[in-house]
């Protein structure tokens, strides 16, 4: 899970110093897709945790990227502000 493809770098990686993730999406109808992501964050303080983001219905898969990614910077910014 360490060695992704820069095309599926996105996801629970977004503010990470380094990551192992695995990210996955499913198109199942009009505008509707399941997205999700996955992994092991350790941020540049050495604080280092594991995160799982799941999303439904988002209207294109770009919008639950972006979602996930959102979270996942809200995340490592409290896991940052809890250890510091």
């Amino acid at each position: 899970m360490d060695n992704v493809e820069e095309d599926q770098s996105w996801g629970t990686s977004a503010g990470a110093a380094s990551y192992q993730l695995k990210n996955g999406w499913l198109d199942y109808g009009s505008d509707q897709w399941i997205v999700n992501s996955i992994g092991h964050v350790t941020l540049k303080n050495g604080t280092d945790y594991t995160i799982a983001v799941y999303t439904d219905g988002s209207s294109t898969m770009q919008d639950g990227e972006t979602l996930i990614e959102n979270l996942a910077k809200a995340t490592a910014k409290v896991m940052k502000d809890a250890k510091d």
